[in-house]
């Protein structure tokens, strides 16, 4: 397996000012991210590893998958973009200026768009530019990350607590919504029959996709501040009250016998696998919940997320540093791999492989099975 180190030149763009500066390659790595000899031990392949240049001080905030990208966005909100399957640099540029919040993307015809305030970012990877910025002033300078599409409108939601619905083709605002109680929206979802949103009150609501009418509403029995999930007909909901929702998508009415009790506030969204529904929860670390009875398979008491899946196994990570192959017929842990290096992951269901990255830059693709 060979490491390579990228040095790359990039233009920065600040409000009419521009200036050409070329990001110094760092340091070699001393040492591989994951051992060599564990990984060659359970079966696995290391495809490769890269070494990003981050400047002094810079480190990897986060790291997202997006169709054949691997986006890398650092503390200094500078994004970085990888071909996954070559471990090669796509392009490199500069989103926002440094300490201004980002929320995290969504992905709409082959182009990723991030919320920065209340402007929208578009990001072409095949040109590896930034195709678009526009500024909805209209939505105030909201830190709630409401950003869906579908073919038609643009739903963003606004610090006033209202949805605003904006057509595609001019950004011309259509309507605007909130919910009854107006309390703050903080998830969205589109689809073209409809648009799904979540209240911090703990309301998930579904409306029409280019009018105020309401289709139908749940209320959870707490608080919500995570996202919700659209999969296969059902919505994915979790709240304060430490329970799991699943809804249908067109009745709103619940599709388990009851929810699912996870014994923690809930935080994050589930990631949806083939049979199973991964659940991140506070202490209580994560489950991986039957998607049809709703009832947890196993669970990984320190667990931090899940990376992917195959057809018979998950791969959690887990603290202090391990990853956990947990057997999702059985329940039971198979075995364990030191990922001691490792601060960050990005979960890709859909095939067999880990991306994995720590503060200072490195990262690797491992093929597992």
């Amino acid at each position: 397996m060979k490491t390579s180190v990228i040095s790359v030149m990039y233009v920065m763009v600040w409000w009419g000012c521009t200036a050409a500066q070329t990001v110094p390659p760092n340091a070699a790595p001393t040492s591989e991210l994951i051992s060599p000899a564990l990984i060659d031990r359970a079966g696995w392949t290391m495809n490769w590893q890269i070494k990003l240049p981050l400047r002094p001080g810079e480190t990897v905030d986060r790291i997202v998958i997006f169709d054949e990208y691997l986006y890398v966005l650092t503390d200094r909100n500078v994004l970085f973009c990888i071909n996954r399957q070559a471990g090669t640099m796509r392009f490199v540029t500069p989103l926002a200026q440094r300490g201004l919040p980002i929320c995290d993307p969504v992905s709409f015809e082959n182009n990723l768009l991030f919320m920065v305030g209340n402007e929208l970012v578009v990001v072409d990877p095949w040109a590896g530019t930034i195709a678009e910025r526009y500024s909805f002033a209209q939505i105030g300078n909201t830190y709630e990350c409401g950003l869906a599409m579908n073919s038609e409108y643009v739903y963003l939601t606004g610090s006033d607590a209202r949805l605003y619905a904006y057509s595609r083709d001019g950004y011309w605002r259509v309507y605007s919504a909130t919910a009854d109680n107006n309390s703050p929206i903080i998830s969205l979802a589109a689809m073209e029959d409809r648009v799904l949103f979540a209240t911090q009150a703990g309301n998930v609501v579904a409306i029409a996709p280019n009018r105020a009418e309401k289709y139908w509403q749940f209320d959870a029995t707490g608080s919500i501040d995570s996202d919700l999930v659209v999969s296969e007909g059902m919505v994915y909901i979790g709240s304060h009250d430490t329970k799991l929702y699943k809804l249908n998508v067109n009745t709103g009415r619940l599709a388990w016998p009851s929810p699912f009790h996870a014994g923690a506030r809930i935080h994050k969204p589930v990631v949806t696998g083939r049979d199973l529904v991964y659940l991140t929860a506070g202490t209580m670390g994560v489950y991986g919940i039957d998607k049809d009875t709703g009832r947890a398979v196993w669970q990984v008491r320190d667990g931090l997320g899940v990376l992917t899946e195959t057809a018979e196994h998950s791969f959690v990570f887990s603290r202090p540093g391990l990853l956990n192959v947990m057997d999702n017929a059985t329940g039971r842990k198979l075995y364990s791999v030191n990922f001691s290096r490792v601060r960050r992951f990005a979960t890709k269901m859909d095939e067999p492989r880990l991306y994995v990255a720590d503060e200072s830059g490195r990262i690797a693709g491992i093929t597992v099975k």
